[in-house]
């Protein structure tokens, strides 16, 4: 009797047992559902009776109860935070706006140094010449 192989890529499948690990045809299916070798019906929900129905229905109403306090809670915590960090954007704005004016007014600062260091050396060499001329004139009436 020849028995066919399954492909591959069943074989090494990991959710499957393997070929040769299998058990023989007539032996129970350890990894089988416990529902398909026993041939008693199961009960049914109704049939419990209705007491554990309404458990089922207060567990859920009070969970979802719950979670819209969590969520609730989640959005509280979320308006401090962002009312936090909006003073908080509020406060380094100004402190920025504060650095930027300091910074245009050392750039005036500067430049109008840079005026006054320009009009030095002219006057420094304007008066180095005169003082050349000035001294020449001397020697020459000498």
């Amino acid at each position: 009797m020849a028995t066919a192989r399954q492909p591959a890529y069943l074989e090494s499948d990991v959710m499957r047992p393997s070929v040769a690990g299998r058990s023989p045809a007539g032996a129970k299916d350890p990894l089988a559902p416990r529902g398909t070798t026993s041939s008693t019906r199961r009960k049914t929900s109704g049939s419990r009776g209705s007491a554990a129905g309404s458990r089922a229905k207060k567990s859920a109403a009070s969970t979802a109860g719950e979670s819209l306090d969590r969520a609730q809670h989640a959005l509280d915590q979320a308006a401090k935070t962002e009312k936090r960090l909006r003073a908080g954007l509020k406060r380094d704005g100004e402190a920025v706006s504060a650095v930027k004016h300091d910074l245009a007014r050392r750039s005036r600062d500067l430049e109008e140094m840079k005026s006054q260091l320009k009009l030095a050396k002219k006057s420094r060499k304007r008066a180095a010449k005169e003082f050349s001329q000035s001294t020449k004139q001397t020697n020459t009436t000498k």
